[in-house]
């Protein structure tokens, strides 16, 4: 019995610790660091969503659409990994941040060009997509 509370003691201390240094790691972001990663995982989104745009425009099996889309979402886990955060953990630290986030980009309107520019693609892509799915 006691190598197993050893054991569950060693698993829970390991995965405390794992917690602990992902969520210093989103603390430690910078409003410029979040950026850049932000626009960086949603060119990564726009380019999966014009790859799905192109498979469903060759009617490709779901199948084949699904791999396509598990390779995206592959890339943007990737975009996180690097830099030592989950997803969950940005979108909370962008949350506690908005308005340091909006002052930022007020102060960078080439940057804010930027985001402007991606949001326009997303959109324009959402809406081929959906001519193709939708009657």
């Amino acid at each position: 019995m006691l190598t197993i509370n050893n054991t569950r003691i060693a698993l829970l201390s390991l995965l405390i610790t794992s917690l602990l240094s992902a969520l210093v790691a989103a603390q430690a972001l910078t409003i410029e660091e979040y950026i850049r990663m932000d626009i960086e995982v949603r060119i990564a989104t726009v380019d999966g969503m014009k790859d799905r745009l192109a498979l469903l425009a060759a009617n490709a099996s779901p199948d084949k659409q699904w791999a396509g889309d598990s390779e995206t979402q592959q890339i943007i886990e990737d975009i996180y990994r690097q830099r030592g955060v989950s997803a969950a953990e940005v979108l909370n630290w962008a949350n506690q941040h908005d308005s340091d986030i909006q002052q930022w980009l007020n102060e960078h309107p080439d940057v804010q060009a930027e985001y402007d520019d991606i949001n326009a693609e997303f959109n324009a892509t959402s809406q081929r997509i959906q001519s193709h799915v939708l009657p």
